[in-house]
């Protein structure tokens, strides 16, 4: 590989793919957005907005959204979890920095409730110790895509995709780009 080839490569990001031995020289490196799961918990300190959340109609998949709470004299890494417009909660202290981070940063991260908690249990001494609601947050990142992704394979039957292992990287490339065309 050519020393202006190598700089091109890690100046579109591709040095991790490179010092992982998963480069291609003669291959163009596509990104395709891809929905990560960062993060599946429960929400903390909810016995403080319990009455509020009671009277939430949700379920499963409910849409919440994280807000920075940069006032919080207990944690500065603190993230509001709303629910229309009324906050149930906070992300675990212990989990919130690099999201918090994130945040801060004008990264977008979509969040729902993964899970309810209805008990039937008497209220004792120990109930605000209860998880009631976990949420999943999630991001979508740019992640090179694979050659078998974009290939045929992903689309026909093996027996009538191409045949991208015998025929090498560059049938594979010429494919790419005559598809990026249409």
């Amino acid at each position: 590989m050519k020393r202006q080839d190598f700089l091109k490569l890690i100046g579109t990001g591709g040095g991790t793919l490179l010092f992982g031995g998963m480069a291609h020289p003669q291959m163009q490196l596509i990104y395709t957005p891809k929905k990560i799961k960062v993060y599946d918990n429960y929400v903390k300190g909810t016995q403080f907005y319990r009455r509020d959340f009671m009277k939430l109609a949700v379920s499963m998949d409910t849409p919440v959204h994280l807000k920075r709470d940069l006032e919080n004299p207990y944690d500065q890494f603190a993230i509001k979890v709303m629910c229309h417009d009324k906050q149930i909660g906070y992300v675990a202290a212990f989990e919130n920095i690099v999201m918090a981070n994130l945040l801060d940063q004008g990264v977008v991260l979509t969040a729902s409730i993964s899970e309810i908690v209805k008990t039937n249990k008497p209220h004792n001494k120990h109930s605000y110790l209860m998880d009631v609601v976990a949420i999943q947050i999630f991001v979508e990142l740019m992640v090179p895509a694979s050659h078998i992704q974009l290939a045929e394979l992903t689309k026909d039957r093996a027996a009538n995709a191409m045949d991208i292992y015998r025929q090498g990287a560059h049938v594979i490339e010429e494919k790419i780009t005559f598809n990026k065309k249409k």
